[in-house]
């Protein structure tokens, strides 16, 4: 099993001012999620996609366009665009990350999984 971290941008990349290369970074991540799955898939390997934006505990001292503050600040600022009222924490994602390597879900490859709290709806 082969786990990827992405964030927003790789469900579609939309330019960003003072991001650089950072959106297409995402998309390429989640391009090459798909590719190893469909290359090792025959060998029984799978491979998947953990996508989350904004998890506040991350963000301690970064200040950007989209995201500033503390991160209490930043947990608002998620917790005010997501459709759940809440930000995805560091807890959330490595539960997800055990979920995916588990023979719970052996069946799943290739896919990008949306830890997003809502903010991003597939």
């Amino acid at each position: 099993m082969i786990l990827t971290l992405s964030a927003s941008a790789v469900r579609a990349y939309v330019p960003g001012v003072y991001v650089g290369g950072f959106g297409i970074a995402c998309a390429a991540i989640g391009a090459l999620t798909k590719q190893l799955a469909a290359e090792l898939g025959p060998r029984g390997i799978r491979v998947n996609c953990l996508r989350s934006e904004g998890i506040p505990e991350s963000w301690e001292g970064v200040s950007t366009e989209r995201w500033s503050g503390s991160p209490a600040e930043i947990e608002a600022q998620v917790k005010s665009r997501s459709l759940l009222a809440r930000a995805t924490m560091l807890a959330g994602v490595g539960n997800a990350a055990a979920f995916l390597a588990s023979d719970q879900t052996r069946a799943t490859t290739g896919t990008v999984f949306n830890l997003t709290s809502g903010t991003v709806v597939d």
